[in-house]
């Protein structure tokens, strides 16, 4: 038996010399697709209803779903929470 301790190698060599790093969050993987953030840090959301079926609803309706609208403040810090990085 060696009179010294063994050097140890690998993934706990250096254990006593890291300093400990907070965890990285996780995103919602769905809200990548469905959210975007404007520069003033509005979210954008697309409209429901304009998937299919659309020949059922008014030309009025079909018009105003196009494209995408600011979310409602009340639900925007749900959503910043679901998507840390942005």
């Amino acid at each position: 038996m060696p009179p010294f301790p063994p050097i140890r190698r690998g993934r706990r060599a250096n254990e006593k010399e890291r300093k400990f790093e907070m965890p990285k969050l996780k995103t919602k993987s769905s809200t990548k697709g469905r959210f975007r953030v404007t520069g003033s840090g509005k979210i954008l959301r697309g409209h429901a209803k304009h998937r299919h079926n659309l020949s059922k609803q008014a030309k009025k309706v079909r018009r105003s779903h196009r494209g995408l609208s600011v979310m409602d403040s009340s639900n925007t810090p749900a959503v910043k929470r679901w998507m840390p990085y942005i």
